[in-house]
């Protein structure tokens, strides 16, 4: 073969194969982390949860991840900016996919503040002080910025920050701080075991979605370790933020809106029920208002009976509705009405899986027989709300809390 042949043949085998290998390229999956600030994004104008649809409208994905376990997906609330990210995907025919892992069976938020009262704790305590007073990175950023609590505090940084270079390489070498002194364990949340199971599930999300495109939503402190394990693989294409900006502008839909004003979660819910249920959580159920009534404001009150009426008209009423609706009626004092609504609801008590609902019922129930002057009902319903609540396992304390001295002293409406 002369010279001039095998060149001519080298070179047709070079052009063959970069359209191939351009295929190649293209076929492997593009994946964008997003570092949120979970209720943050409530007070904090340059991160909003709008800024999280901006996100998604300007990154345009096939698959969309969210830091929720798969046991509440679509059946409980969770973090405010991650079901908004699945209301957008309903809304935009994207599928969502639960990506949130805790694997340990006991409150490791309280462990972790029962062990910060140890001596062991104590002591460990001086040497992670001290490594972070030695630790580059760490006094880079605190000259830079200051410490952490006062960046979360400032309320300035935005969504560049906390998805940025800085912010990432501090949480990466202060949870490296933290492990060599404390072990993966409670003082951070396991957070090796559960990092690596979430990316476990973000691996399946991939695979399963068959996506060119997904955009992974955690909270910032877990982006550092997505962002390192992704970048490593020959198998996707990791993306920055700043390789998207500038975002988007996009109004707010109607489902954005019912959601962060209303607390209306239309296309995340399975069950139109629980999509209502779920909505008087915050609304008549925030803490301390099942125990203070006075706490729920006149708005919110007024927000929740346009909420039932909508439901109602829907004429899909569960137990839950009628739960909801005896609250309101005794919040509105429409206290005869309760009183029919609890009459209706009384052979149902028994379908609700938790002590909360049959227990509440009995006590609200009381507390509408009481401001009618119907006292002998009312001492019935407090009793049986008492043995209620002691047969399902409630504590003295919890049933002290709810019923106070109901059955010897009325009720009175502060």
């Amino acid at each position: 073969m002369s010279v001039k042949r095998g060149f001519i043949l080298i070179l047709f085998l070079l052009l063959w194969r970069c359209p191939v290998m351009a295929q190649k390229s293209h076929d492997i999956p593009e994946v964008l982390v997003v570092g949120t600030i979970h209720g943050m994004h409530a007070e904090n104008p340059n991160y909003t949860y709008h800024d999280i649809v901006r996100i998604l409208a300007t990154y345009k994905p096939d698959a969309i991840c969210v830091e929720i376990p798969p046991s509440y997906f679509r059946k409980k609330s969770y973090l405010k900016e991650m079901t908004l990210a699945c209301i957008y995907g309903g809304e935009h025919n994207i599928k969502s996919y639960p990506i949130d892992y805790w694997g340990v069976n006991y409150d490791v938020r309280a462990a972790r503040r029962e062990y910060m009262q140890t001596e062991d704790y104590k002591n460990k305590k001086r040497v992670e002080d001290s490594l972070l007073q030695n630790s580059s990175v760490i006094q880079s950023f605190e000259k830079k910025y200051g410490s952490i609590d006062t960046v979360w505090r400032s309320k300035a940084a935005g969504y560049e920050f906390f998805n940025g270079k800085d912010y990432n390489d501090y949480t990466r070498e202060a949870y490296r701080i933290e492990i060599a002194v404390y072990g993966d364990g409670v003082m951070n949340l396991h957070s090796e075991a559960r990092n690596a199971k979430m990316l476990s599930l973000i691996d399946s999300a991939i695979t399963v979605s068959q996506a060119k495109r997904v955009i992974v939503f955690t909270g910032a402190e877990h982006k550092y370790y997505f962002d390192d394990a992704l970048a490593k693989r020959n198998s996707v294409r990791l993306v920055a933020l700043n390789d998207i900006l500038p975002l988007q502008d996009v109004s707010p839909s109607r489902n954005e809106t019912d959601y962060l004003e209303h607390w209306l979660a239309r296309d995340y819910y399975l069950d139109t029920n629980e999509m209502y249920a779920n909505a008087f959580v915050p609304l008549l159920h925030g803490p301390e208002m099942d125990l203070k009534p006075e706490l729920i404001s006149a708005k919110d009150i007024e927000l929740s009976e346009r909420l039932m009426q909508e439901w109602a008209s829907l004429q899909t009423r569960s137990a839950r509705y009628d739960f909801e609706r005896l609250w309101l009626d005794f919040l509105q004092a429409r206290y005869a009405d309760g009183v029919e609504v609890g009459k209706r609801l009384q052979p149902h008590i028994d379908e609700f899986g938790t002590w909360f609902f049959p227990v509440l019922y009995w006590r609200n129930l009381g507390f509408c027989y009481d401001m009618l002057g119907m006292r002998n009902e009312a001492v019935q319903s407090y009793t049986q709300g008492e043995e209620t609540a002691k047969t399902l396992g409630c504590g003295e304390e919890t049933v002290r809390a709810i019923f106070k001295d109901y059955t010897k002293n009325p009720y009175k409406r502060q």
